[in-house]
């Protein structure tokens, strides 16, 4: 199977029209399962959660959409006064006021996509503990004026902190198998001197860990709408589609190899 763009968007477009994308952080229930393994992830998340914990990179940030995101929510709740629903999430008018104003700065022109980004840098942010509550209103409990402050906060939180079950909420089963294995899918990353399509780096995963079968086409949308794209996100990765019949590849940059090597 080759992967092409018309795939990406296809797939990418029924995963955002079924399933809900909420800015809360309600717990998945986790239903049996080897609890020492779980044990185990436990203490092994804990101990990457330490790894790296200097408040700036050693190497200079580049912008990038991520960035952009935390900066027009923080912008959001620190001039403004955002009441919050009782279940701690924000209203549909806050995201959809920040996704009009991101579509004149951004690459990305649909508003349903950029929503859901937005909601997912929440709970980034929120995962970082930036983003709190009082009386019902949203405040900022740190701001980071600096870039080379803010960027290793936010990919750190993603990484390590955030639950993607709720981030990824496609398959909250899938979400905790890839997060279990991230590090793996960072190091295929790392060893990928060039180019490769997003089916490549999908099959070497799975591969490598097992957790499916390497020609799970719903795997690999999953990979590439969620993994890939944040890793995009934070600009560590590039997409290019080439050819006639639209194939999507990727290649990680020098800057973001200096990231990796930084993070890892």
């Amino acid at each position: 199977m080759i992967y092409h763009k018309k795939d990406i968007t296809r797939q990418n477009t029924r995963i955002c029209n079924k399933y809900l994308f909420r800015d809360t952080e309600t717990p998945v229930k986790n239903n049996g399962g080897n609890s020492a393994l779980n044990y185990f992830n436990l203490i092994t998340r804990y101990y990457s959660s330490l790894h790296n914990t200097d408040s700036t990179f050693s190497i200079p940030v580049n912008e990038c959409f991520a960035l952009q995101l935390a900066e027009v929510i923080t912008e959001k709740i620190t001039t403004e006064r955002i009441i919050i629903n009782r279940d701690k999430s924000f209203s549909t008018t806050f995201y959809n006021q920040l996704s009009e104003s991101l579509k004149s700065t951004s690459q990305i022109n649909d508003v349903e996509l950029l929503v859901i980004y937005l909601k997912q840098m929440v709970n980034i942010m929120r995962s970082a503990d930036l983003i709190s509550d009082r009386n019902g209103q949203a405040f900022l409990k740190e701001i980071f004026t600096e870039k080379e402050k803010l960027y290793p906060v936010l990919l750190r939180a993603f990484w390590n902190e955030c639950d993607w079950r709720i981030i990824f909420p496609s398959s909250p089963e899938a979400a905790e198998k890839i997060h279990d294995n991230r590090d793996a899918f960072l190091e295929i990353l790392r060893t990928t001197l060039t180019e490769a399509s997003v089916e490549e780096i999908a099959a070497d995963f799975f591969s490598v860990t097992g957790i499916c079968e390497a020609n799970d086409y719903f795997m690999i949308s999953f990979v590439d709408f969620y993994i890939l794209t944040w890793l995009r996100h934070f600009g560590i990765i590039e997409y290019e589609v080439r050819g006639e019949h639209d194939l999507v590849l990727i290649t990680v940059n020098d800057y973001g190899r200096k990231v990796l090597k930084s993070f890892l």
